[in-house]
């Protein structure tokens, strides 16, 4: 029970995290900081990727099934959302 409680809300937690912070080509940015997730739940995410088997499996997946976005210039992601 225990297990469960904390399993799915970290899990909540690395997919958005993972989907956000996954290394993108470079680019001119004036964003500074992550608008949805403080720096802390950033590295937490991170450092469970490393030591943790299923949230790296976690990561892989959700970046997997991502590609299809991260490739599309972002104006074609813009259309999408408006």
């Amino acid at each position: 029970m225990f297990r469960r409680a904390i399993l799915y809300p970290v899990a909540a937690v690395l997919a958005g995290v993972i989907f956000l912070c996954v290394e993108a080509p470079a680019k001119e940015s004036q964003k500074t900081r992550s608008t949805l997730y403080r720096s802390e739940i950033v590295a937490t995410v991170r450092r469970s990727t490393e030591r943790f088997d299923w949230a790296a499996a976690a990561r892989e997946r959700i970046v997997a099934s991502a590609q299809a976005w991260r490739s599309m210039p972002d104006d074609d992601l813009w259309e999408l959302m408006f």
